[in-house]
């Protein structure tokens, strides 16, 4: 049994962390031992000053932080992390749950006061009401940068202090852990922008394994959802794939929804001012708020952060963000790999610009600036956790969702280069964001791309990218060739999905018979 005090002993404290991990033969790294001894001061500031040993290695393993499993090569696919563990909701810090930076004088992660408004009644009644039912779902929904998780964080420290939350971090990673029953208590399913959560190919089934835990839960559980006002780049949102999105209609129609507001009013500011004297950014913050109402904003970065990219006077920073904000704009969802990044950016710098680039540093400088966090906050491209849960992954990146929301809607109808297509079918690695790609290039009539990326798709073994590439054959005529008969065929050969693969083929034949489409193989019959 170990005696810690506050201020004291936070050298010991991480030197035992980082040897606790070492002795059990773990992956570990700064952050990982940052976050186990922030466990260990959490509980002294709460009282517990005697911990054993078994208490911190316990953590440590509650944490998320044991990596049991190697990177293989499949690991860098959405959603192949560790599953994630519950843990009571008092212990998780608000940052690694999604809330914002906000900017400050001093380093750190201090968050600005908090403003109860109108909505927070409305989500504390509707989190107490499902609470003490026993099982439900409630969803925040807003823009991006206006405090939803924020306001959902605030709720459940507030209504379920006492509960387990679970953090999953893809649709994937949800439905691991509804199939390890990782509930043994009342738990809140945690679960922040889930307008990606639920884009992602195994999107609708994760809903579906929601919408069977709700009915018959092992222990009480809510659900806490934060979204986008719409949900975006769904795989049903075509119309012939509603199927696609049928269980996620379904677990939202039941959910309890609350609208977030995308500016404060003037009693807002006032409140908020008179709680924020204490730093000199926050009131700041404020002030400029009093044009618009948009505090949350303010103290996010955002406005800062749109106008560099907006007004770049870095052209290759700028293009490698433009790569990542097409990229999302054409349904990719999953974390995007440098190299494709680097490849596609190419496309969207002019000649004279390719011209003076530097072989060996361009695109090192042009992720640099990137990378580089606007007031100390928030960049245009941030680093994601590692496959194998441990630390930030060196070869991937994410978007941030201000420059997501903001710029891309303005890039509508805009024809993406070539580059693009090429770095996605080279780069890319989940077979989900080929097959949504593909979807994508066809609707801009690039039906060479489109079939291409299917293929690609197909070879990542997402067998679903066949429905698809039956599809473009027969809106462009190709299966009407004896060659494009033949190319589905040898593709529904190496299909192993259960024969589904056959019966989009044989629905695309039947069709072209019934219309009296005159094909190439009409006299090869037996």
């Amino acid at each position: 049994m170990l005696e810690f005090h506050p201020g004291r002993d936070e050298p010991l404290q991480r030197t035992l962390v980082s040897r606790l991990m070492q002795a059990a033969g773990l992956q570990h790294n700064e952050q990982a031992i940052m976050t186990g001894s922030q466990w260990v001061t959490q509980q002294v500031i709460g009282g517990k000053r005697e911990l054993s040993l078994t208490d911190i290695r316990a953590a440590v393993s509650e944490l998320s932080l044991l990596a049991h499993r190697s990177a293989g090569p499949d690991t860098h696919r959405r959603g192949e992390a560790l599953v994630a563990r519950p843990r009571p909701v008092t212990a998780w810090q608000p940052d690694l749950l999604g809330v914002h930076r906000a900017v400050q004088e001093h380093d750190g992660m201090k968050l600005p006061p908090y403003v109860e408004r109108d909505h927070d009644g409305e989500l504390r009644c509707h989190l107490r009401t499902v609470a003490d039912k026993g099982a439900g779902m409630v969803v925040v929904r807003g823009d991006s940068c206006t405090g939803k998780t924020r306001s959902a964080w605030e709720a459940a420290t507030a209504c379920v202090p006492d509960w387990q939350l679970l953090y999953p971090k893809s649709a994937a990673g949800l439905r691991s852990c509804l199939q390890t029953n990782v509930l043994t208590g009342p738990t809140v399913i945690w679960l922040d922008n889930a307008h990606h959560l639920f884009a992602e190919a195994d999107g609708n089934r994760a809903a579906e394994d929601l919408l069977a835990l709700l009915e018959q839960p092992p222990a009480p559980v809510v659900v806490l959802a934060t979204m986008w006002p719409t949900l975006l780049d769904a795989p049903g949102s075509n119309p012939k794939k509603k199927g696609r999105t049928r269980h996620i209609n379904s677990l939202l129609d039941l959910a309890r929804t609350v609208h977030q507001p995308r500016v404060f009013d003037t009693s807002g500011l006032n409140r908020f001012e008179t709680q924020a004297r204490s730093d000199g950014q926050w009131t700041q913050a404020a002030a400029q708020a009093r044009v618009n109402g948009e505090l949350c904003q303010r103290l996010a970065a955002a406005p800062e952060l749109l106008d560099r990219y907006r007004h770049a006077d870095h052209a290759s920073g700028k293009a490698v963000v433009t790569a990542a904000v097409e990229a999302r704009r054409l349904s990719v969802r999953g974390p995007l790999p440098l190299a494709f990044l680097e490849h596609a950016a190419l496309g969207y710098l002019s000649p004279d610009h390719r011209r003076k680039l530097d072989r060996q540093t361009w695109f090192t400088d042009a992720l640099a600036w990137a990378r580089t966090p606007v007031k100390d906050v928030v960049p245009c491209l941030q680093g994601v956790l590692a496959p194998d849960g441990i630390g930030e992954a060196a070869d991937l990146v994410d978007l941030s969702d201000i420059i997501e929301q903001q710029i891309a809607p303005e890039r509508w109808g805009i024809k993406p280069p070539a580059a693009l297509w090429q770095a996605a079918q080279s780069d890319l690695t989940d077979g989900g964001d080929l097959e949504a790609l593909a979807l994508q290039a066809f609707a801009f009539a690039r039906f060479r791309i489109a079939r291409d990326l299917f293929v690609a798709a197909l070879d990542r073994g997402t067998s679903s990218a066949f429905e698809g590439l039956c599809f473009s054959y027969t809106e462009t005529n190709r299966l009407r060739t004896s060659h494009g008969l033949k190319e589905l065929c040898d593709q529904a050969d190496r299909l192993r999905d259960g024969g589904a693969g056959l019966a989009d083929l044989g629905t695309a034949l039947m069709q072209l018979a019934l219309a009296g489409e005159t094909v190439e193989y009409a006299d090869t019959g037996p």
